[in-house]
C-alpha cells in the first residue's frame, strides 16, 4: 500500500470512527432529549391534572355555597308565605269569631261553658269571668244559668275562664287561647 493509500485509509477510518461516535453522541442526545420531553409533558401534564382538579374543586365549592344560599333563601322565602297566609287565614277566622259573638248561638255556648265550669267545680267555690266586650249580656246570662258572673279586666277575644282555687285549676275557654292553639298546630 502506498502513502496515499495509507492516507486515505487513515483518513477514511478516522471519519468513519469520527462519524460513529458523532452518530453515537448524537443518538445519545436525542435519547436524552426525548427522555426530558417525556419527563416534561408528564410533569405539565401532572401540573394541568392537579389545577384541573383545584379548579374543579373551587367551582364545586362555589356552586354548593350557592345552592345553599338559593336553598335558604327560597326557605325563607315560603316560611314568610306561609306566615303570610297563615296570619290571613287567622285574621278571617277572628273576623268569623266576632260575627258569632254577635249571635243567639253565641250565647247558647257560653251558657254551655258556664254550666260545665259549674259542674266541674261542684261543691268547691269558684269565679267565673266573662270577656268585658260581653257586658251587654251579663245579666242574661246569669239569669239562664242562676250564676253571679264576673268581667275580666281584659279581653279575652270571647267565651269564659273560670278560676277554681280549691282544685287549684283555671278553665280557659277563651276564644283568644282556642284561637292560639289552632294557630300553634297550624303552623308545624
Amino acid at each position: 500500500m502506498t502513502l496515499e493509500e495509507k492516507i486515505d485509509f487513515f483518513k477514511n477510518s478516522a471519519m468513519a470512527d469520527a462519524t460513529k461516535k458523532s452518530q453515537e453522541k448524537i443518538e445519545n442526545y436525542e435519547t436524552a432529549i426525548k427522555q426530558q420531553y417525556e419527563d416534561y409533558v408528564k410533569e405539565a401534564k401532572s401540573k394541568s391534572e392537579e389545577e384541573l382538579e383545584k379548579k374543579k374543586n373551587a367551582l364545586e365549592k362555589e356552586l354548593n355555597q350557592k345552592l345553599t344560599k338559593e336553598s335558604l333563601d327560597s326557605k325563607r322565602l315560603v316560611s314568610n308565605k306561609s306566615s303570610e297566609l297563615t296570619n290571613k287565614i287567622f285574621d278571617a277566622v277572628s273576623d268569623k269569631i266576632k260575627a258569632y259573638r254577635k249571635t243567639d248561638a253565641y250565647i247558647d255556648t257560653l251558657i254551655k261553658y258556664i254550666n260545665k265550669a259549674k259542674d266541674f267545680a261542684g261543691d268547691n267555690e269558684y269565679t267565673i269571668y266573662i270577656d268585658p266586650d260581653d257586658k251587654g249580656l251579663k245579666e242574661k246570662l246569669e239569669a239562664k244559668t242562676k250564676t253571679k258572673l264576673e268581667l275580666n279586666e281584659t279581653s279575652f277575644g270571647g267565651g269564659i275562664k273560670a278560676v277554681i282555687p280549691d282544685k287549684n285549676v283555671l278553665i280557659d275557654e277563651s276564644f283568644d287561647s282556642k284561637l292560639s292553639i289552632e294557630k300553634e298546630k297550624f303552623s308545624l
